[in-house]
C-alpha cells in the first residue's frame, strides 16, 4: 500500500461527489498502482471532473500520442463530468469572484488560479461535495475545512505527497461574507 490516510476516508467520502484537482488526477495518471488504491479507498464516492480541470490536465501537451493517452484517461468511465449548464456557470462565476474578494479581505497570501477559484465555487454552489487537492493553500481555511489527508508515497525516493480532502464551511463563509459587506 502506498496511500496512507487519516480518519475514516471511506466513510467520509461515502455517497459524496469528489471533485478532483489537476494535481491529484495527474498523480493517478502517472501511477497505475496509486490509481487502483485510490479507486479502492474512495470507491464509495464519485469522481467528478470540472471542464476547466480537463483543460488544465490536457494543456501544454506537445506530442499527439501523449495527448491522446491523457485524453483517453480523463474520458474513462471512472470520471464523471461536472454539469456545465449556462445557469450553473453564471453562479460559479459569481461565486468565484466573491471567493477571490473574500480571500483578499481575509489577507490570504495565496493567489488561487482561475481553475482553483472555479473548483472552490463549485463547492460553494453545491455545498455537499468534497475536493481532493495537493494545493490546500489555494482553498484557505477561512472558507474550507480539511476533513482528511491522503499521503501518497512517491515512487523511487519514498517521499510523501499530501493531498487534502476539503469541504465548504458555510458558517465560516457567512462570517467572511458579513465582514466583506461591512467595507465602505
Amino acid at each position: 500500500m502506498r496511500i496512507f490516510y487519516s480518519g475514516n476516508v471511506p466513510q467520509i467520502v461515502q455517497g459524496k461527489y469528489l471533485y478532483l484537482d489537476n494535481d491529484f488526477i495527474s498523480q493517478l495518471f502517472h501511477d497505475e498502482e496509486i490509481l487502483k488504491e485510490a479507486l479502492d479507498i474512495l470507491k464509495s464516492g464519485s469522481f467528478i471532473i470540472d471542464s476547466l480541470t480537463v483543460l488544465e490536465f490536457l494543456r501544454d501537451v506537445f506530442l499527439p500520442q501523449q495527448f491522446n493517452t491523457k485524453k483517453s484517461f480523463i474520458s474513462s468511465e471512472i470520471f464523471l463530468p461536472a454539469s456545465d449548464h449556462p445557469d450553473i456557470y453564471k453562479h460559479l462565476q459569481e461565486n468565484a469572484l466573491l471567493l477571490s474578494r473574500i480571500y483578499c479581505h481575509q489577507n490570504q497570501k495565496t493567489k488561487s488560479s482561475l481553475v482553483d477559484l472555479f473548483l472552490a465555487a463549485r463547492l460553494v454552489y453545491s455545498q455537499t461535495p468534497l475536493l481532493i487537492t495537493g494545493n490546500k493553500k489555494d482553498f484557505p481555511s477561512c472558507v474550507f475545512d480539511t476533513v482528511s489527508v491522503l499521503n501518497i508515497e512517491q515512487p523511487g525516493d519514498g517521499t510523501m505527497r499530501a493531498f487534502s480532502i476539503i469541504k465548504f464551511n458555510q458558517s465560516n463563509f457567512n462570517k467572511c461574507f458579513t465582514a466583506l459587506q461591512k467595507l465602505p
